[in-house]
């Protein structure tokens, strides 16, 4: 049995789970944080 992820992923996505790209974002009125995408979201590493 494969080991399935919580995040749902398109197959054709740029960012799966086996592809952990590090950036820099910034919310909307807040300060710029580190995180990672995952499909199409990002994990706030600062939390």
């Amino acid at each position: 049995m494969a080991l399935r992820s919580f995040v749902e992923v398109s197959p054709d996505s740029d960012f799966p789970i086996q592809n952990l790209p590090f950036g820099v974002f910034q919310p909307k009125q807040d300060k710029p944080r580190v995180g990672v995408a995952i499909g199409d979201r990002v994990v706030d590493l600062s939390a």
